[in-house]
């Protein structure tokens, strides 16, 4: 079967008009959803990569298409400059957070690509720059915290969406080094990143209660 008929058998046979409708409510996308489950996409991902295809072939034509893409890419068996040409090819399609963050958190294989994702930072569309946050965030934050938060630093986005990605990683980094954090989060300027962070990490199960009260006065002289 044709690997675009393949896809499109695979959407209308898994598709759930009550989750579509869940997910149109707080996925901002211009492209349909259909509802299918991000379990099922994946591993119809792992199923696809098995196969003889052209990657270029694949449709983009709706959220889940595009979704099922950059799960393809992830777990290709290709080398790295491939793979992230078959990135670069679907990034134009990432427009909300939910295929952002679904699709690079599994691009674990690209790790070495860091600098192309550090480009992203400036990149003017705001859901690139996502990318490259999430990249850093999900791949770089716990192992190299200090550099990493430097590098979000530099980002000059006041995209919604990206600076929630930020706030998400600035929480975490608490949890790595509270300390260095605290005094990071004193010099941020913008004060939605700043609450946004604090609220995230208060929310977290992993800070004591002493850090989270810390967190709390410095919210509150904001």
């Amino acid at each position: 079967m044709d690997i675009k008929y393949e896809i499109q058998d695979f959407i209308t046979k898994h598709s759930s008009e009550s989750k579509a409708n869940f997910d149109k409510k707080i996925t901002p996308t211009k492209y349909p959803i259909y509802g299918v489950r991000l379990g099922e996409l994946n591993n119809f991902a792992k199923q696809i990569v098995k196969q003889e295809f052209s990657f270029y072939d694949l449709p983009l034509s709706c959220q889940e298409e595009i979704l099922l893409a950059g799960f393809v890419v992830a777990y290709e068996k290709v080398d790295n400059a491939t793979r992230l040409e078959h990135f670069k090819h679907i990034l134009p399609y990432i427009d909300n957070w939910a295929t952002c963050d679904c699709i690079v958190s599994r691009l674990k294989n690209l790790k070495d690509e860091k600098q192309y994702f550090v480009s992203l930072l400036k990149s003017k569309d705001p859901f690139a720059v996502r990318v490259g946050v999430i990249f850093l965030f999900k791949f770089y934050l716990k192992e190299d915290l200090v550099n990493t938060l430097e590098l979000v630093t530099q980002v000059k986005n006041d995209n919604y969406y990206v600076k929630m990605a930020i706030s998400w990683m600035v929480a975490e980094a608490f949890v790595y080094d509270f300390d260095y954090t605290l005094n990071y989060l004193k010099q941020v300027d913008d004060k939605f990143i700043r609450n946004k962070s604090i609220q995230k990490a208060i929310e977290s199960f992993r800070l004591t209660d002493k850090q989270k009260n810390i967190l709390r006065l410095l919210r509150d002289k904001s």
